[in-house]
């Protein structure tokens, strides 16, 4: 079966309700066209300025295609801006970040009707990104939308985390609890604080390689954190587990790269098995360090798809 044309990343997501007109601001109005005009892509999603107003918005994900072909239908995340001190802890789940959306998208499946088909590029066939009855592990996950995914597409188990702060954790509750009505499918996802690098707890310990999926989107702009961020997937990763690693370009290539760092990944026992980068019309290139110079405004379109294993944990 053919792959049906990739939207524009963007595209798959609406705001809910839409802003009235009279609340719009001069540049609002200039949102729609800036891809068109400038090539400028929108990397964020969602007002965070408008939470727990009478103005507050849900940001809805959707790729269109039907649950009878394999899709999830329309998933719909409330946002949550954390009180004092935020900025120190960087809980930016006041949006809805690409690297999120694009987790979505390969969980979801890109080819019309095909479970777990995965990204199709340079005429190969990428890792699978199927999660059907497996376990999987989100961490820093903001709204909760890659898990929600998850447990729609018919993971095993699932497990939604963030930073044990109680607002943002029961924000993710929250929006677990409005998109998963099922009984036996809500009882398959549970969603709790975790801190990355922190394993001493009694969690921690009982589900040390519990997951056969591992999920991180848009957790590298903090190159202080990396460390604890590899050690936290090494720890939950199943022997024969896949890490998926997804990230923006919009903070630069220099806060990303360090994180892939082959001898700090060998210390927590991973290893690359792939790494590229995607933009938001879904074209691919390889991975490189360093490109020199590049554009803010390009540079916001794209973003950097690792696919992390056990050393030696080849298929």
């Amino acid at each position: 079966m053919s792959p049906r044309p990739r939207p524009l990343l963007t595209t798959l997501l609406r705001l809910s309700p839409e802003p009235e007109p009279s609340a719009l601001e001069p540049e609002d109005f200039m949102q729609d066209s800036l891809t068109t005009i400038f090539d400028a892509v929108v990397n964020q999603h969602g007002d965070g300025d408008l939470v727990g107003t009478d103005r507050e918005q849900k940001v809805v994900f959707s790729t269109g295609v039907e649950k009878e072909k394999g899709g999830v239908g329309e998933v719909k995340v409330g946002l949550y801006r954390p009180g004092g001190g935020w900025e120190q802890r960087g809980l930016f789940a006041h949006y809805v970040w690409n690297a999120g959306v694009l987790g979505g998208v390969l969980i979801e499946g890109e080819e019309e009707g095909g479970e777990g088909e995965g990204v199709q590029g340079g005429g190969k066939k990428r890792e699978v990104w199927t999660v059907q009855n497996d376990s999987l592990l989100e961490v820093g996950s903001g709204t909760g939308l890659v898990g929600i995914v998850a447990a729609l597409k018919g993971a095993a188990r699932v497990v939604i985390s963030d930073y044990p702060e109680e607002g943002l954790v029961g924000n993710i509750r929250a929006n677990v609890d409005f998109n998963i009505k099922d009984k036996d499918t809500r009882e398959k996802v549970e969603v709790r604080g975790h801190e990355w690098g922190v394993v001493e707890g009694g969690w921690e310990r009982e589900n040390r390689g519990a997951f056969g999926r591992v999920v991180a989107c848009d957790c590298l702009w903090m190159p202080g954190e990396h460390g604890n961020l590899r050690r936290s997937l090494g720890w939950f990763l199943r022997g024969d587990g896949r890490a998926w690693v997804i990230a923006g370009f919009h903070t630069g290539r220099e806060k990303l790269r360090g994180f892939f760092d082959k001898d700090a990944l060998a210390e927590v026992g991973l290893e690359i098995e792939e790494l590229y980068e995607r933009n938001a019309y879904g074209e691919e290139r390889e991975w490189v360090d360093d490109r020199g110079y590049e554009d803010n405004v390009a540079r916001k379109s794209w973003l950097v798809v690792g696919v992390l294993r056990r050393i030696g944990g080849g298929s």
